[in-house]
């Protein structure tokens, strides 16, 4: 997950030509990584601070979090509920199957 957009209606972007699109789709791609490299390092470097000043650090279980996340609600599908209220259903659907297909590890 990148911490930042660039957001656009979808009638600018169709009126991008499509060597714009491009450029912007590769550059998004290439900010989006090294974005989530700077919070994977800075977490990281956290986590080392944390443990020299006597932090413990527990990772949970498979069980544990499979417990907590059957406690929690489903805020990715009251998304796409929502979006298909607002006509976007399908594309929403989409969008969250990718989501989870990606998070699923």
């Amino acid at each position: 997950m990148a911490g930042h957009m660039i957001v656009m209606s979808e009638r600018t972007w169709q009126r991008l030509p499509e060597d714009i699109q491009k450029i912007i789709t590769e550059e998004a791609a290439i900010a989006q990584q090294r974005y989530v490299e700077w919070v994977d390092e800075g977490e990281a470097a956290a986590a080392e601070r944390m443990k020299k000043a006597g932090a413990v650090i527990i990772e949970y279980s498979p069980e544990t979090l499979a417990e907590w996340k059957s406690k929690t609600p489903d805020l990715l599908q009251a998304w796409v509920d929502d979006m298909a209220k607002r006509g976007h259903g399908e594309t929403a659907a989409q969008v969250a199957a990718k989501w989870r297909e990606l998070t699923a590890n």
